[in-house]
């Protein structure tokens, strides 16, 4: 099957409060950047099972970078930072 191509874009933020937005509400075809602005390592962690199971990111995030995600299967996806459980995300996806 050919390859699906993001149509769009969208940023998160990952910062020592937390996830910025918390919840975000996206097109199926977004391509996701998470961005740690913080001075720590961060962790994309699903909270619950996914719509698109490969969602999360495998290693840390370290600072000044990122981790990037295409959402193309609508849904919730609920996520919390591995490394601070009390922050939590959500993206919506229509």
């Amino acid at each position: 099957s050919p390859q699906q191509v993001a149509k769009y874009e969208a940023t998160v933020v990952v910062s020592q409060a937390g996830f910025i937005p918390a919840v975000i509400n996206v097109k199926a075809g977004t391509r996701m950047y998470f961005e740690n602005q913080d001075t720590k390592n961060h962790r994309i962690d699903p909270s619950l099972a996914s719509p698109d199971t490969t969602f999360g990111s495998t290693t840390e995030i370290i600072p000044s970078t990122g981790y990037v995600f295409s959402f193309f299967k609508s849904g919730d996806y609920k996520y919390h930072d591995g490394n601070n459980p009390t922050a939590n995300g959500e993206v919506i996806v229509y």
